[in-house]
């Protein structure tokens, strides 16, 4: 029985831990979506920089599920790779959440390989361009 409570305990807390890892920040919002970016997790991935963004819907948006009709998601956090050189970024991954905060069914989930990864400009004036000023303000270590 202590056991079982005290394994119970642990679990709690690694689950508790890993909740208070991110440190979300909101960088804007406009037409009804709010977009932030995990300061916690920005950090360098190879020649890159990598940050993970949020992005929370106000309506629900459309997401099609093959033959059983529409699914709605209202989050998706999106991982990408910045060359802060270059000025350009490309997706790495895409997940997609039925829920605003991030529960519910996951609707959709995509890696991109390597090999595929597109590495485009950065649009100016644009969330994406503002999570890499924010991921290419932290220092790389090869660099």
């Amino acid at each position: 029985m202590k056991s079982t409570i005290f394994l119970a305990a642990v679990l709690a807390g690694l689950i508790c831990a890993a909740a208070e890892a991110s440190d979300w920040h909101t960088i804007g919002s406009s037409n009804g979506v709010e977009f932030s970016v995990d300061l916690s997790r920005i950090g360098p991935s190879g020649p890159y920089m990598k940050a993970w963004s949020k992005r929370i819907f106000s309506t629900p948006q459309p997401y099609r599920s093959g033959e059983n009709g529409h699914r709605y998601y209202r989050q998706m956090l999106a991982l990408d790779f910045f060359d802060c050189k270059e000025g350009t970024s490309a997706v790495v991954s895409l997940t997609a959440y039925e829920r605003p905060d991030g529960t519910g069914k996951v609707l959709y989930s995509v890696e991109v390989p390597p090999e595929k990864r597109q590495f485009v400009n950065l649009v100016p004036e644009t969330f994406t361009e503002a999570t890499a000023k924010v991921a290419c303000a932290k220092p790389h270590p090869s660099m």
